[in-house]
């Protein structure tokens, strides 16, 4: 599935972002907007004079009902958006005074990005007009970076076929630092899980694991060895050439038992001429295609756009930013349910499934015990399998994708050797977005709304004096309703 169709789906089952444009007075711009509207994907907000954004549109066919306009340097907020501002700023260097304060607002992307601040719209997209750093400028100034995030990193999506890779940095830091670099590895990571792919980062040199010396090199091992002390639940390895990184074969003769040799999909360089000139190579010569820069590390999505875009562009960096924004946004909420035997666990299991959507997927973990085998057996009984779904099957997934039913994942489970039942779960998971992470990232995990997380935990050891929590965590709207109706169901049969 391409990435565009993906993040179309996802953020389509969510509620509209709010996206603001503040280069309304673009053909371009309007064109877009007036297709993410009518898509129903996106909740624009164009920046401009209403009368002249209206006139464009009219000339260009647009329509532009439901679109909010705002004449920001006329709004009646004006002068409380200075105030907000000159707040943010203060202890600053910049923008110390109310004049300089109302002088920065004037201008459209200091202003989008104020509206960004207060929460009146998740995210912004700018630059067909404007340079890459009159765009980020003010978010670094406003917004800032995330948390535990100091520099921020362009990457790009490079796609084809499917085929899926992540770029970075390719856009805003010409020669960074090894802590710098594991800071972009670890936005690029996330990237990467946004658009279903389950992250393999590679740090890459001229060198692999030390054939060759020099301060490059060592700037690029150390990156390696510090984001795998931070992140250690994310795959990775450098320093390595990108023929060790890329190809199986390559790897066991350079990088025997590195752990994302041959099969790496993002690729961290050692700095921006390399990034740049590599996903230009690979845009032209190899037939990829280019989406990006992604601006990551910022606290909420702001995306540039190049002065040469065209609408169609706009549109997909539009569906790009929503779908940031709510990737950032997930909430999780829990509930508690006791359970005090082996026919309670059944029944519940058989709840749950009779409460479950086709394609619906359920993660089980925790202090399993019997009580995972019983639990699956009131799930299969209830969907009509004769034996306990103890790990998918090939004639599961192929029903789960037939939409015939709903997926019950006992695990999550490192691929290895020939499991050939994960590997074919895991692909088909990327394609709909979703990403296979291992313990204990899971916590800490994007997932989609229709993902429900249920957590066992056993205080006795035998079933004739247990009690069981489950703990249930749903990862959005769907899998709240599924947890909800799966509970109703369960208290009405006791």
């Amino acid at each position: 599935m391409e990435v565009f169709e993906q993040l179309k789906q996802l953020i389509k089952q969510k509620d509209k972002q709010r996206i603001v444009f503040p280069e309304g007075e673009d053909p371009r711009i309007l064109t877009a907007v007036s297709r993410l509207k009518q898509d129903d994907l996106v909740e624009p907000i164009v920046l401009g004079q209403k009368d002249q954004v209206l006139a464009l549109a009219e000339k260009a066919g647009l329509d532009m009902t439901g679109i909010e306009i705002v004449d920001y340097q006329n709004s009646p907020d004006f002068g409380e958006m200075v105030e907000k501002f000159h707040e943010r700023m203060a202890g600053g260097k910049h923008f110390q005074t109310m004049e300089e304060a109302e002088a920065a607002l004037r201008d459209a992307n200091f202003y989008g990005t104020m509206l960004v601040y207060t929460g009146q719209a998740d995210g912004m997209v700018s630059g067909a007009a404007h340079s890459t750093a009159d765009t980020v400028r003010p978010a670094l100034f406003i917004l800032k970076t995330k948390p535990g995030m100091h520099r921020i990193s362009g990457s790009f999506i490079m796609e084809r076929g499917e085929e899926k890779y992540v770029f970075a940095d390719c856009a805003i830091s010409i020669d960074p630092t090894s802590d710098q670099l594991v800071e972009f590895a670890a936005q690029s990571a996330a990237t990467a899980k946004m658009i279903g792919i389950d992250p393999k980062v590679a740090f890459l040199s001229f060198s692999t694991h030390g054939s060759a010396k020099g301060p490059q090199v060592d700037k690029v091992a150390e990156a390696a060895k510090l984001f795998k002390e931070k992140y250690p639940d994310i795959p990775a390895d450098g320093d390595l050439q990108f023929d060790a990184a890329f190809v199986p074969a390559v790897a066991e003769l350079k990088a025997p038992g590195s752990a994302v040799g041959g099969r790496a999909n993002v690729f961290i360089f050692p700095e921006l001429q390399s990034g740049n000139i590599a996903y230009k190579i690979t845009q032209r010569l190899g037939n990829f295609t280019a989406i990006g820069p992604v601006l990551q590390g910022i606290a909420k999505p702001v995306n540039d756009l190049s002065r040469g875009c065209s609408a169609d562009d706009v549109y997909k960096i539009g569906i790009l930013t929503a779908a940031q924004a709510l990737w950032k946004g997930r909430k999780k909420a829990m509930t508690e349910l006791a359970i005090n035997s082996a026919s309670d666990m059944q029944a519940f299991g058989a709840a749950l499934a009779q409460s479950a959507q086709p394609h619906d997927l359920l993660l089980l973990k925790g202090d399993l015990g019997a009580g995972k085998t019983t639990l699956t057996q009131g799930f299969g009984r209830a969907l009509g399998i004769k034996r306990p779904v103890k790990s998918p099957t090939f004639t599961l997934v192929r029903e789960y994708r037939e939409g015939k039913l709903p997926l019950f994942h006992m695990d999550f489970y490192r691929l290895e050797g020939d499991d050939l039942a994960s590997i074919d779960l895991n692909d088909y998971l990327a394609e709909e977005g979703v990403v296979i992470i291992e313990w204990p990232q899971v916590i800490q995990a994007d997932l989609p709304s229709n993902f429900l997380e249920l957590v066992l935990t056993r205080v006795d050891d035998s079933w004739d004096s247990t009690k069981r929590l489950l703990e249930l965590v749903p990862h959005g709207q769907r899998a709240a309703a599924w947890a909800e109706n799966a509970c109703r169901l369960y208290q009405e049969k006791q």
